[in-house]
């Protein structure tokens, strides 16, 4: 082998060489930049989808904050119609009740109250109060009970309201408690509109 020849043959096996570590190297580099790539792909996917979740738990709040408040302007509306619905029901039994007091049949419920009032008293001093409106059936009632009553000066609607001193006891079978009472007791059962 001659000198060129040893030459070629180094010069080859050389660059053979480099060409090899080079390859190793690049080959190397490859897989880091891979690496790297894969790492970065999956950090930027991960806060993706953390950002993702963020705006759907936004999306979401939003959402809950408008049904919320949709729900409250429905329960105000529901709530001002129910008010207005029982005004006007308890208007038509204030106009019901007007209407009772003129029959004979009211006469005999303030007849009865009156009796119960006594036949609780027993041997108390009781006093019995009229409405002023039902001054004209004062007389008979007194007749009928065998009873003093006195004329009270507010009005009550109509019925009897009595008072036990000695015992501190108050009777209210005042026609004016009595739909009060009936009033803050009712409630709509959310029964089926019928369009009327």
């Amino acid at each position: 082998m001659t000198l060129e020849e040893k030459l070629n043959h180094f010069m080859e096996i050389s660059v053979q060489d480099a060409t090899m570590e080079m390859d190793a190297s690049l080959k190397e580099y490859q897989a880091a930049l891979d690496a790297q790539f894969e790492e970065r792909k999956a950090m930027i996917l991960s806060q993706e989808e953390k950002d993702l979740a963020v705006e759907v738990e936004a999306v979401k709040r939003q959402g809950n904050q408008k049904l919320a408040h949709e729900h409250l302007v429905n329960k105000r509306a529901l709530s001002q119609k129910e008010t207005e619905f029982k005004d006007k029901l308890f208007q038509e039994v204030a106009a019901l009740v007007e209407a009772y007091k003129k029959t004979p049949e009211y006469v005999q419920v303030i007849k009865k109250q009156i009796i119960d009032a006594k036949s609780f008293a027993k041997n108390d001093d009781i006093i019995i109060y009229l409405d002023p409106a039902d001054a004209s059936k004062k007389h008979d009632l007194e007749e009928e009970t065998k009873c003093t009553l006195t004329m009270s000066e507010y009005s009550f609607g109509g019925g009897m309201r009595a008072v036990i001193p000695a015992r501190s006891i108050l009777i209210d079978n005042s026609m004016d408690s009595r739909i009060a009472e009936v009033r803050n007791e009712f409630q709509f059962d959310g029964g089926e509109y019928d369009g009327r």
